[in-house]
């Protein structure tokens, strides 16, 4: 999930969750990844991590970098 969604519809993101879905990072605003900083990659990354454990309680294992098939 980026965090953008994660903002703006968090009870389906709750309900995925209560579903037993597994909650994958896909970061906050779904930048290439290879085209930015390492730093700036970070804070997408840990931006939205943070937006879903204050929403769940939980933290995310799982990173999908966006746009991954088009390196």
């Amino acid at each position: 999930m980026t965090g953008e969604w994660v903002g703006e519809y968090p009870e389906d993101v709750k309900a995925i969750a209560k579903a037993g879905h597994d909650i994958g990072n896909h970061s906050e605003n779904h930048k290439q990844m290879s085209q930015i900083s390492e730093e700036k990659c970070k804070r997408e990354i840990m931006v939205a991590h943070k937006r879903v454990k204050e929403l769940l309680g939980t933290d995310m294992f799982l990173f999908r970098p966006p746009n991954c098939n088009r390196v």
